[in-house]
Parts: structure tokens; C-alpha cells; sequence
């Protein structure tokens, strides 16, 4: 079955993403697997769900003017997103990867605005309401490159005065602005490729090429002209404030790297992807118990490029009450492996990581939807039942013999009950 979905079915239900960071890392030591992270930030609880729209899937647009026709969109591939479902079943979709590897996230602009798309008879014949790019492009695209090539200002028109209804009440409700786009568009692919779309009055819009990181406001040649004064001060703090020439102290203690501001949030991530791919060593060593590449835990493809990625995704991650005007508290971070098509994602009160196959997704015969906080109750898990009992044990020096009885426990292994210990492991 192929359902239609229409442009009214896409009202921006409750909040946008009122701030949001994301990243793509990729890494020779992490055997090359491109994970991308991003963060859904909000002001108001948007109360999500995970949707996926199979390949295949008949996606009827919003009329993109007043007296014209809708048009429908036939999708090239599956969709995993996270979308806003607060007042129904289908919201607004923030952030998500399709069955090719090409992921999308929405970053709102803030005090940058954007510009007024209007509509124009003797465009180009495709025409999108602004709301709708981020889930047509992942359900047209499968690459960063396809997007640029084919995704252009003389292939379609994207507009702000699209026709009134659902779509535009709820764009009036969320923004309290019809006249303008207030978000940006990251997008990251299989290849490691990375890219942002800006909307532009003049020209549609831009896209940027080889990008790694993207946050919400400013613009992403502002975030580039911010982290290259922070490269010449060399780290050093009074010499990048002075660099900044901002009038406002608050301001420009917003823009350092510690901070959660959206500028702070591009620095920290630039630098980290930097750093955090050493040349010689894998991340984890494999000997550690702790490590994803400890030989004990269970395979799981990609699972060391996912912990490093997990680890760089918590650095933006903004706890409630930790905001900024127009930057929002984390209410879902995900998490895409562009090289095995998996979507993962938590929330700050389900912190075990869950994730669904989008291949999967991409071969059901209709849509399907998981409300996000479905799986709570194994997010903070008591397991104290699982202790074993182990007679003898006690702290302080044991030699390799003895070390090699607790082995299986230490390495997950053991089966049944814990056997006593032939020695007492004390000192």
C-alpha cells in the first residue's frame, strides 16, 4: 500500500528546531564508516516519533500558490525521520536518513532570519513550500552530489507564499512569520560528503560543499570567518575576543568554544573532528573491557566509529535550563551509519541508544511510526540481579592463574552461576 501524504499533513505541530547542531565523522582508524550526528533542540516539548515512509511512497506536496494545483512526488527511496507529532500523526520532519545513505537535519537561523521565496508562474515547474525540502530531499536524493547537481535554483522554486491552510497555520504558529525561511539544511552522505543549504533572496539558494559541522545561526561563511579567527589566535582567549569586535561582552562570551551558543557549538565541533582522528591508533584499545573494541562485546557493525561519534555528539548536547535565546534544550540526539543504514537516536530520559534498519524501512509495504519515549523503561535499568556470586573474591594482588578464573565473567562468557573461586584473592 502507498499512501499519500499530504502538505496539510505536514502542519509544523509543535515547535521547530528552535537551535540543533550536526556533524559527520569519519576516521581511517574507524575502519572509514561515516557516522553523522545531530541534536534536536527546542524551547517547547514537540513531543516526537519516529516515522519512516517506505520507497516508493506517493508524497502529495502543498499547492505553492494560491489557485495551484498540488503536486505529487513519487519517493526514489525510504525514509527514517525524526518528526514533530505533538496534535497528530504525521508532523514536520527535523532530521533523517533515507535508504541510500543521505542524511538531512533542519538548523533554525534565529536572529539571522532568512529570506522571502516567492512564487513565480514562469519558474521552474517544481515548486516546494519551504517546509517540505528536508523529507522531498531525502526522499528524491542519495547523495550530497545528486543534491547539488540536480537540486537547483534552475531545477526547482522553494517559496514562503505557498497557499493558506494547515501548512501555513502552522508555520504562523510555530514562527509567528509567513514571509520568510528560518532555517538552514544540513546534509551528509555514505561517502563522508557533507553539505548546507542557505536560502538566499537573490538566488534561492546556496550550497555548500565539504562541510563537517553545522549549527544553527549564524550563517555557515560566518561560522567559517569565526573559527579562522579563532585558528590565528591560537586558542587564545583575550586575542579571539579582541578579534571578535562585538559591543556586546555577553555576546562574545557566548561565542567561546566551552559555551552552548550556537557559535560555541561550531567551534567545538570543527575542533573535535579534527582531533579526535588519530593517525596511528585506533580510538579504543582493544584489550579494555570498557572499549567497543574490547574482543568480549558482541559484534556490531560499526560499533567503534559510533562510540567516537557518541562521544562527540554529547559535547553539544544542551541540557534544559543550559539555553541561549533561540538555541533550545536537546530533546533527541541522533545518531546515522551511512555505511549500514541505521538510525539511532536517545532522549535525555531514555539514554540507552535505539536504533531501527532504514533498509528495512525502505522495503514495508506502508508507513510506520514509534513515539520516541517508547523504551523509557529500559533506559535506566536496575541490575542488581545480575551481580554473581563469587566466593573468594577479595580485593588485592592475584597472579595470571588466578586472574584466568574470572576471565569468562569479565569477558561476559560465564554460563549459569558463578562457580567459587579455587583460590581466595587476598592479599
Amino acid at each position: 500500500m502507498r499512501v499519500l501524504l499530504t502538505g496539510a499533513a505536514l502542519l509544523l505541530l509543535v515547535g521547530w528546531a528552535a537551535g540543533c547542531s550536526s556533524f559527520i565523522y569519519r576516521c581511517n582508524t574507524t575502519d572509514d564508516v561515516p557516522i553523522s550526528g545531530h541534536t534536536f533542540d527546542n524551547t517547547a516539548d514537540a513531543r516526537q516519533s519516529l516515522v519512516t515512509l517506505p520507497a516508493g511512497f506517493v508524497f502529495t506536496a502543498a499547492e505553492p500558490c494560491t489557485g495551484c494545483e498540488a503536486q505529487n512526488h513519487t519517493f526514489n527511496h525510504g525514509v527514517a525521520y525524526v518528526a514533530g507529532t505533538g496534535a497528530g500523526y504525521f508532523g514536520a520532519a527535523f532530521s533523517g536518513m533515507n535508504s541510500a545513505g543521505l542524511a538531512a537535519g533542519a538548523h533554525t537561523l534565529g536572529s539571522a532570519k532568512g529570506p522571502a521565496l516567492l512564487y513565480h508562474a514562469e519558474g521552474p515547474a517544481t515548486a516546494l513550500a519551504w517546509p517540505e525540502v528536508l523529507l522531498y530531499l531525502l526522499g528524491t536524493f542519495g547523495s550530497v552530489d545528486e543534491v547539488a547537481r540536480q537540486f537547483t535554483p534552475q531545477n526547482y522554486q522553494v517559496v514562503t507564499d505557498f497557499a493558506p491552510g494547515a501548512l501555513q497555520q502552522g508555520v504562523a504558529l510555530m514562527f509567528n512569520i509567513l514571509d520568510i525561511v528560518p532555517i538552514h539544511i544540513s546534509i551528509y552522505d555514505a561517502s563522508g560528503d557533507g553539505g548546507v543549504i542557505e536560502f538566499d533572496g537573490q538566488k534561492g539558494w546556496n550550497l555548500y560543499r565539504n562541510v563537517s559541522a553545522v549549527t544553527n545561526m549564524p550563517s555557515y561563511p560566518e561560522q567559517l570567518a569565526n573559527l579562522e579567527r579563532w585558528r590565528k589566535a591560537e586558542g587564545n582567549t583575550s586575542a579571539y575576543v579582541a578579534g571578535l569586535l562585538q559591543g556586546s561582552y555577553e555576546l562574545v562570551f557566548q561565542q567561546l568554544p566551552g559555551s552552548y551558543s550556537p557559535a560555541a557549538r561550531f567551534l567545538r565541533l570543527s575542533l573535535l573532528l579534527e582531533q579526535m582522528c588519530g593517525p596511528d591508533d585506533k580510538p579504543y584499545p582493544a584489550a579494555a573491557n570498557w572499549s567497543p573494541a574490547f574482543a568480549g562485546v558482541q559484534a556490531m557493525p560499526g560499533r567503534e566509529a559510533l562510540a567516537q561519534a557518541a562521544a562527540i555528539l554529547g559535547t553539544v548536547d544542551v541540557a534544559k535550563g543550559m539555553t541561549f535565546d533561540l538555541s533550545g534544550w536537546t530533546q533527541v540526539a541522533s545518531l546515522r551509519d551511512h555505511a549500514h543504514l541505521m538510525l539511532y537516536w536517545k532522549t535525555p530520559l531514555t539514554m540507552r541508544w535505539q536504533g531501527i534498519n532504514v533498509t528495512a524501512a525502505a522495503a514495508a509495504d506502508a508507513p510506520q511510526i514509534l513515539p520516541i519515549w517508547e523504551g523509557h523503561q529500559d533506559g535506566w535499568e536496575d541490575v542488581t540481579s545480575m551481580m554473581q556470586a563469587m566466593p573468594g573474591l577479595a580485593p588485592g594482588p592475584a597472579g595470571p592463574a588466578e586472574l584466568e578464573e574470572l576471565l569468562p565473567v569479565l569477558n561476559g562468557t560465564a554460563s549459569g552461576a558463578a562457580q567459587p573461586l579455587a583460590t581466595d584473592h587476598r592479599g
